[in-house]
């Protein structure tokens, strides 16, 4: 209900082409940032079994969780870190550093309104670095403009469909995993 579409509308229409044409006099690269909790705990859904009987889905008692920070290209280039927690301000720091070192030129990091993301120190670094990374914000409550979304549907579907992990370390690895292969496809 507090989306407003007309902001909405005027981003796709005025700001975000604007940003695009920046960017390719700048040669800089678009990327889409966003941030995602992942769970052991499987995401119930639709499922069958004979007829007259309740289908059950096993699932660990203990709950396991991880936090992703990600930024996708257009075309699908990927950077992630996982944390553990909220993301904080610090944590929003070293995700940009990283993304700035391993980027060749400028990047233009399209993100939402998080409290996080307009942080006084998170600012601060930025204006120290407008050389390297300039950050933009979507309008509030537009997630669906956001590729970052997508990333974060897919790996969750994606997760859901195989069996649970037990423990911390084997979702970390299944994460990274899975994570590390979109990286490697063209």
């Amino acid at each position: 209900l507090e989306r407003q579409d007309a902001a909405v509308q005027a981003w796709l229409a005025e700001h975000y082409p604007k940003i695009a044409v920046r960017a390719k006099a700048e040669g800089a690269v678009i990327y889409w940032g966003d941030e995602t909790g992942i769970s052991n705990q499987p995401v119930y859904g639709r499922s069958f079994a004979p007829q007259g009987r309740t289908p059950v889905l096993r699932r660990p008692a203990t709950r396991r969780t991880l936090s992703m920070i990600s930024a996708v290209t257009n075309r699908g280039a990927l950077r992630f870190m996982l944390y553990e927690g909220a993301l904080n301000a610090g944590l929003f720091l070293a995700f940009l550093q990283r993304l700035v070192r391993s980027i060749q030129g400028k990047v233009f990091l399209i993100i939402d309104n998080l409290k996080v993301h307009k942080a006084a120190k998170v600012q601060a670094w930025v204006a120290e670095h407008r050389d390297q990374l300039e950050l933009f914000f979507l309008p509030a409550y537009a997630a669906e403009h956001n590729p970052g979304e997508f990333l974060h549907s897919d790996l969750k579907r994606s997760l859901g469909h195989r069996p649970a992990v037990r423990d911390k370390a084997g979702l970390e690895s299944r994460l990274r995993g899975y994570l590390r292969r979109l990286q490697r496809q063209p």
